[in-house]
């Protein structure tokens, strides 16, 4: 930069002054640093407008990145369908509150299964035939009972005649599983998921206060 500082060489005795062409004549110091520092400060001002670009680019790529980070873990949480889960809990309920009560069919004899809001219930067999002969006149089951996805589930807890019951246990196991196939004010249908067979009940009244 030290052209910036350039002045003309002295003249010599006895030579002529001889003004300097345009083409030869040096800027006066100070219009050359004017000149210079607005150059400076163009081409800073361009430096900061293209720094000021790219972090622009640079936040608006982050941006864009999070963005899509954001909606590809949304897209990836399962849906929990609250709608559908109150609906399954109201169908659940409702299949609950028709089973309550007292149900009658025909099996080996007369049967009478009872029901009870608290989850609790009795089986009671008045059996006919060969398996009046085998077993006895009567058996009385104590159980528990629950329903999911439209299928009763029995469970034995105990019964009388005690000996009787705990054969029929350890022989048939303590657990059945029906599908609820048809319910009405009248009629209880079911499945059992074991072995396909199909129960046709009645409804029996008085229905949640008979006893053991």
């Amino acid at each position: 930069m030290m052209w910036l500082w350039k002045r003309p060489a002295p003249l010599r005795p006895g030579s002529r002054l001889v003004p300097p062409s345009a083409a030869t004549a040096v800027r006066p110091w100070h219009r050359v640093l004017v000149f210079n520092l607005a150059g400076l400060a163009t081409l800073a001002s361009l430096v900061a407008s293209a720094s000021s670009s790219s972090r622009s680019e640079s936040v608006a790529a982050t941006l864009h990145a999070t963005t899509t980070d954001a909606t590809a873990e949304l897209a990836s949480v399962p849906d929990a369908s609250p709608a559908a889960d109150c609906e399954e809990t109201a169908d659940e309920l409702d299949l609950r509150t028709r089973l309550i009560g007292a149900w009658e069919d025909d099996y080996m004899g007369h049967r009478v299964l009872t029901l009870r809001p608290d989850g609790t219930g009795t089986m009671q067999l008045d059996l006919r035939g060969p398996a009046k002969l085998i077993i006895g006149k009567r058996l009385s089951f104590r159980l528990t009972w629950d329903t999911a996805d439209d299928v009763l589930t029995l469970r034995m807890t105990g019964g009388e005649p005690a000996n009787k019951v705990a054969m029929i246990t350890r022989t048939y196991g303590d657990r059945a599983t029906q599908s609820v196939e048809m319910i009405d004010g009248r009629t209880l249908r079911v499945r059992d998921l074991d072995d396909g067979d199909e129960y046709e009940f009645r409804r029996l009244e008085p229905t949640i206060t008979q006893v053991d």
